[in-house]
């Protein structure tokens, strides 16, 4: 598809060893993993950079008790504190354990982005207050802490590995003067190359003051745009209009800018699978293929055009007339028409997509529907019009069942490309709090459904206190029926092979 490289942030799934063993995921990779997909990249002629967070999303590492004492904010384990003993010992063994594993690697990218905690520890905030009073010593202290300790990385990287290019995130430089820049890094400006990160659909939000805050002080620059995990921290299919726009308009901030910088490298096309390490899976990769190809044609086009689109579906072996036109942006911005191609991971995009129509198209308006029709204070008070109650039984019902059998292909699919910690979380975060709602409002309208007659209005409703969860299985709801028939009680009852392990 047109890549020349492969950028990998492994965070807990890279096969840490010694007392950074704690920090692996349980379902991590091992050692021969790792040198696997390196090998595959080389055969697919990609030079492979590992990413190693430094500064900020340390989540993976700092969530630990054992590493706990050197967070910045003890509450929030995002941020290191570099002023902190252990702080710099752990960022060096994170890079020389990675770097062992990849011996050939030629570019080493240190993160460093949204380093949301800085300068707030009682060493790091007398820095602020050595530096002036109110905001501007405030600013000011942050960028000296972060410059000094980006310095102290890279002059380890420089080192300990002479042959490597460090890479880093831009965004902490954005709120610097050029000249602050350079003071804090002095000559290390020569040897670091930013990568500018942007998702904007907006080409003036790509290069920082329209290029003109790096152009003398880095002579390499790249950029970075996203082919997904980028449009909503729950988002599970991209969405092709607004990922298009962010490439074309990429290069329409090139074609204005561009000049002003002394060499540009390249973009990446990230595709984050969280919007960070406490967040839920996002789009998963072979969801996103098809708006990677797309992405990837974009930026080798220089413009987004029907030829190339269809150079992209070609690639993924599509039928030769899909898409038509470039009317697709429209009217099929989540490229359904591409459950008819085949490539790898088909299987989970064509089960992601049916999956997602079925909750997000017909269920949840349903769900809307009744929440409208049937007020939560009426429920509790078994007050509704009772002429439309059985439909809808009937209705979610049915709707269950269409959802288990997708459900049956979903974990067929998954099975050929993940592991089962992934097929249940993906279920426990998309499926399960739909189908928990589904069996919710069948209780509920079941137990309505008994009732034959109504008190006199008002409602006893109490004053400032509007129920607002459904009432499922409430045993006081038994006494105001006229038959003597028991409220049914609520259980999961979503099927057994795709219940999800209590723990997820």
């Amino acid at each position: 598809m047109g890549a020349t490289g492969l950028l990998m942030e492994y965070e807990d799934m890279f096969p840490f060893t010694g007392e950074l063993k704690v920090v692996n995921a349980k379902n991590g990779y091992s050692k021969e993993d790792v040198k696997t997909i390196l090998r595959l990249a080389n055969e697919s002629g990609l030079y492979v950079i590992p990413l190693v967070q430094t500064f900020g999303h340390l989540e993976f590492v700092l969530k630990h008790k054992e590493f706990r004492h050197l967070r910045e904010v003890d509450k929030f384990p995002q941020a290191v504190c570099p002023t902190r003993n252990g702080t710099f010992s752990l960022v060096q063994e994170l890079i020389a354990q990675t770097m062992e594993l990849h011996p050939e690697a030629k570019y080493l990218h240190i993160g460093a982005d949204e380093v949301f905690h800085i300068g707030r520890c009682n060493v790091c905030s007398r820095i602020g207050m050595k530096l002036g009073p109110g905001f501007l010593g405030v600013q000011a202290a942050k960028h000296q802490i972060f410059l000094a300790y980006v310095s102290q990385v890279l002059q380890h990287i420089r080192r300990t590995y002479p042959a490597v290019k460090p890479i880093m995130w831009d965004d902490m430089f954005r709120t610097m003067s050029a000249r602050e820049i350079e003071t804090g890094l002095g000559e290390l400006t020569q040897y670091v190359e930013p990568m500018i990160w942007s998702y904007f659909s907006d080409w003036r939000h790509h290069l920082p003051q329209y290029g003109d805050l790096y152009k003398d002080v880095f002579p390499n620059i790249w950029g970075a745009t996203a082919f997904k995990g980028s449009s909503g921290e729950t988002a599970q299919i991209p969405n092709i209009k607004t990922q298009a726009m962010i490439h074309t308009s990429w290069i329409s901030s090139l074609r204005e800018n561009g000049h002003k910088m002394k060499n540009f490298r390249g973009i990446a096309l990230t595709g984050w699978s969280r919007f960070d390490h406490f967040n839920p899976l996002c789009e998963l990769f072979p969801v996103a293929l098809p708006s990677l190809a797309v992405s990837m044609q974009i930026l080798q086009d220089n413009e987004m055009n029907l030829e190339g689109v269809q150079e992209a579906a070609k690639n993924l072996n599509c039928q030769p007339d899909r898409p038509a036109t470039l009317a697709f942006l429209e009217f099929d911005p989540n490229l359904d028409e591409f459950n008819n191609c085949s490539f790898p991971g088909t299987e989970v995009y064509r089960s992601v997509h049916a999956v997602m129509d079925l909750l997000v198209r017909r269920i949840e308006p349903h769900l809307k529907e009744l929440e409208s029709n049937f007020p939560v204070y009426q429920l509790h008070e078994l007050y509704v019009q009772a002429s439309r109650l059985d439909e809808h039984l009937r209705w979610i019902t049915r709707h269950e069942k269409i959802l288990a059998n997708f459900m049956e292909e979903i974990k067929a699919a998954f099975k050929l490309v993940f592991d089962e910690y992934t097929l249940n979380e993906w279920i426990a975060a998309n499926v399960v709090p739909v189908w928990t709602k589904l069996e919710a409002w069948k209780v509920v309208l079941t137990n309505t459904s008994l009732v034959e007659e109504w008190s006199s209005r008002p409602l006893n409703i109490p004053p400032f206190s509007v129920p607002i969860a459904l009432p499922i299985g409430v045993t006081d709801t038994t006494t105001r029926l006229s038959h003597s028939s028991k409220v049914v009680p609520y259980k999961n009852n979503f099927p057994e092979q795709t219940t999800v392990p209590s723990g997820v």
